[in-house]
């Protein structure tokens, strides 16, 4: 599925910011994923936690997530091509959330880590992906939990 670049002409995305990318994988999958090698990704529902403080904000990262993948750069631009993003949300904290989501998300109940270090190899999380069965649809509880700017969350995509 090809995702609007269009959604992303919103103008607080030229600021730097964390964001969550909530793919659906319809069929259990075995991909091989740069130095991480051969991952087994069931059925089901993946977030994906990252950060946009760089040249070009959220506008130049999600750009290029949502964009096709030609050859990829970090570990999660092997499974867009896989799997169908289904929403993205993000926030333009100027407090880089990326390791305090990770950490909120890794003990919601019902998560599971697919690999070790996927996403993660630049900074001591556990992973920066998770594995649900279904869709969590209290996915905001962790960031409401571990931060006190609740209404700084926005929503830019929601397929589902």
């Amino acid at each position: 599925m090809r995702v609007d670049n269009k959604l992303l002409d919103k103008s607080n995305l030229t600021q730097p910011g964390t964001y969550l990318l909530i793919l659906e994988n319809r069929k259990k999958i075995t991909l091989s994923v740069g130095a991480l090698g051969e991952i087994s990704f069931p059925k089901g529902y993946y977030i994906y936690v990252g950060s946009a403080f760089g040249p070009g904000g959220l506008r130049g990262r999600l750009r290029h997530h949502i964009s096709p993948v030609k050859q990829p750069r970090w570990h999660v631009d092997y499974l867009r091509p896989q799997m169908t993003l289904s929403e993205i949300w993000y926030t333009n904290d100027k407090k880089k959330r990326e390791h305090d989501w990770a950490k909120a998300l890794s003990s919601m109940p019902g998560t599971s880590i697919p690999k070790r270090g996927f996403g993660s190899s630049d900074c001591r999380c556990e992973t920066h992906l998770f594995h649900y069965n279904e869709i969590p649809r209290d996915v905001l509880n962790f960031y409401i939990s571990n931060t006190n700017s609740y209404e700084r969350i926005k929503t830019i995509y929601r397929f589902i």
